[in-house]
């Protein structure tokens, strides 16, 4: 894939730091489209949040299954909080099976944690596909 101004081959890191008026004139063309640049985008973005990533000890990914997981966790651990319950613990198991004893503030703080990893993911695609301004 080319500049749609000059010959120079692009490349996805590129395409996230162009002007967004360039973005959208090579969309019109195709350019990006047909050259699968904005599929790689987000199949990397796939693959970043669905990475492994230690926090406090313990190994959790982005998929959506263990995302479910942990938002049960956090469901049950905010109503512990609310009820005055911060001790009682609950067994999490990590991506590489193993176990850890959770309190409900260590829940939150793994839920939080995973969250804001997400989210930074997330921000960092955002560049490559912002709206075009008026």
């Amino acid at each position: 894939m080319t500049h749609w101004y000059s010959d120079t081959p692009l490349h996805a890191p590129d395409i996230a730091k162009m002007d967004p008026m360039v973005r959208h004139r090579m969309r019109l063309s195709g350019r990006l489209l047909n050259d699968g640049v904005e599929a790689k985008a987000r199949e990397l973005k796939s693959r970043l949040v669905e990475a492994d990533k230690v926090i406090d000890g313990v190994l959790v990914t982005g998929r959506q299954e263990d995302a479910r997981n942990l938002q049960a966790r956090l469901t049950v651990a905010q109503i512990r909080i609310a009820s005055g319950d911060t001790s009682a613990t609950t067994v999490f198991r990590d991506k590489n099976n193993v176990d850890h004893e959770l309190t409900p503030p260590q829940i939150v703080n793994l839920f939080l944690q995973s969250s804001a990893y997400v989210t930074e993911v997330y921000a960092a695609s955002w560049p490559a596909n912002a709206p075009i301004p008026k």
